[in-house]
């Protein structure tokens, strides 16, 4: 009967289950190509929740431009449209720029602590002060100094000139510099609008009537104090920032390299080699799981596929 068939239709039981086992194939690649397409789950956003205003307890934006308008005419800020005092806009163009400024130099000589010692009396020279300082020796015998300094900020080039010429070989030297005087104005700006705020609210805390408003208008205002301070915290930084500038400086010695100064450890060399082994080996056994678990079966099914084509081709071919 096999016989029969394989007369018949040109191909015997065995390129039937070649047949099969390629189509079983084909559909367990469908299957992992499916599995591993990206979602568009996670592009779906939630839906934004807008803040109950009415449950906040505070006063509206409406009693407080009321107020505000017996007190002074510009309104307060965030409760009308300019968020900024107009005058303070335009004087951003005549405000003095404020410029953080930080270098960095690295230097190269024969004795780093001598070194360091020159350098920390030049920064006095310029009314500077040392910040942090630390000394290490590596296993050749050189030593490394790290100084940190600031100085006034009016003598920070000549600071610097002075500390690339206390001796030795200048092997980087860089400054870093950032301009927060939009920062520094928007500052100033927030400041007395909320000091206005601050006024408003004192004008309603003396008008009102009830224990209830009064609690209402206190905590206002400790809100609008708490928001002061923290402004004012930053308005102090930003003077502290740019009125010093820092310095950092890093000092090597040339390497020392005399006979005898650096000892040979054969048992430190052997923790190594056998920790580089190890290393070696578990990367090894990763690769070959890999590619046994991943890159194998699509090779074999390729292959199957090749096979069932030109297995098809020739079938074909003794046909017609």
């Amino acid at each position: 009967m096999l016989k029969n068939f394989k007369r018949e239709i040109g191909f015997g039981w065995r390129d039937l289950v070649f047949v099969i086992v390629g189509l079983i194939v084909f559909v367990f690649l469908l299957i992992k190509v499916f599995a591993v397409l990206p979602t568009n789950n996670h592009l779906k956003l939630a839906p934004r929740a807008t803040p109950d205003y009415a449950s906040t307890g505070k006063i509206s934006a409406e009693t407080i431009r009321k107020e505000s308008s017996s007190v002074n005419p510009l309104p307060a800020p965030g409760l009308a449209n300019g968020t900024l005092l107009t005058e303070v806009e335009s004087d951003k163009k005549n405000f003095a720029r404020k410029i953080v400024k930080n270098g960095n130099i690295k230097l190269q000589v024969d004795d780093a602590l001598a070194t360091a010692e020159k350098i920390q009396e030049i920064v006095k020279g310029f009314s500077g002060d040392l910040l942090n300082s630390s000394s290490s020796k590596n296993r050749y015998g050189s030593r490394q100094v790290f100084l940190f300094f600031q100085v006034p900020a009016d003598k920070f080039e000549e600071a610097r000139r002075a500390i690339k010429n206390s001796g030795g070989e200048v092997l980087a030297d860089s400054v870093n510099t950032s301009d927060v005087t939009a920062e520094y104005v928007d500052l100033e700006a927030r400041l007395k609008n909320k000091r206005l705020e601050e006024e408003t609210f004192q004008k309603m805390l003396d008008k009102a009537k009830t224990v209830d408003e009064i609690l209402k208008i206190t905590r206002e205002i400790n809100r609008v104090r708490g928001e002061i301070d923290r402004l004012e915290g930053r308005k102090k930084y930003l003077n502290s920032q740019t009125a010093m500038s820092r310095i950092s400086v890093e000092i090597t010695e040339f390497v020392k390299a005399g006979p005898g100064e650096y000892k040979w450890k054969p048992a430190r060399s052997w923790q190594r080699a056998l920790h580089k082994l190890v290393l070696v080996s578990q990367k090894v056994a990763d690769a070959v799981i890999e590619f046994v678990v991943v890159d194998l079966p699509f090779i074999v099914a390729g292959l199957i596929l090749l096979w069932l084509l030109w297995r098809g081709g020739k079938i074909i071919k003794n046909r017609f």
